[in-house]
């Protein structure tokens, strides 16, 4: 409503508003992709996201991409989804309070955006923390990351418990 308010209404706002959502999101998918990689291929996957995905066009009209979404809950819940990834990212590696901070605000604007793409982030999430607790008890991790792991594993052992019991004894182990 900003962008409306400043420069108008007008299609080229809302198209201009989105190629700035767009090169946020180029941006954090390169962080991403580089910290895994190099930066040859952090640039290549940014190429194909650009290509296949953000000025893709599959239909007669052009509003199913980034640029002109149908709907934009979608796109921008994809932006907070990097946020809170590369947020999860530098907790992991300087093990700051702020980026913890930050991954939980963006994952609390990921379940207000688009529900759908909560669960994705809640299993990121979770996964990071599962991460953490390993790297806790080896003595890596101390302070509010170890509280926190502590306080999620807490609250995660009535759904693995919960899912050890339906499964009627069957070890999951076994299948490794």
């Amino acid at each position: 409503a900003l962008w409306f308010r400043v420069f108008g209404v007008s299609l080229g706002t809302l198209i201009v508003a989105n190629l700035v959502i767009l090169t946020v999101i180029v941006w954090l998918l390169y962080r991403l992709f580089r910290h895994c990689g190099t930066a040859w291929s952090a640039t290549l996957c940014c190429q194909v996201f650009l290509i296949v995905f953000a000025f893709g066009q599959y239909a007669m009209i052009g509003n199913y991409n980034f640029v002109c979404p149908y709907r934009h809950d979608m796109t921008h819940g994809f932006a907070l989804c990097l946020v809170q990834l590369l947020c999860l990212m530098r907790f992991g590696e300087t093990h700051r309070l702020r980026w913890l901070l930050g991954a939980g605000l963006s994952l609390g604007l990921v379940i207000l955006a688009k529900v759908e793409l909560a669960l994705a982030a809640g299993l990121t999430t979770a996964a990071a923390t599962v991460l953490w607790s390993h790297s806790c008890t080896a003595g890596i991790a101390t302070g509010w990351a170890g509280r926190l792991v502590t306080v999620v594993r807490r609250g995660l052992r009535p759904l693995t418990e919960e899912a050890a019991e339906q499964s009627h004894g069957f070890d999951h182990r076994e299948l490794l």
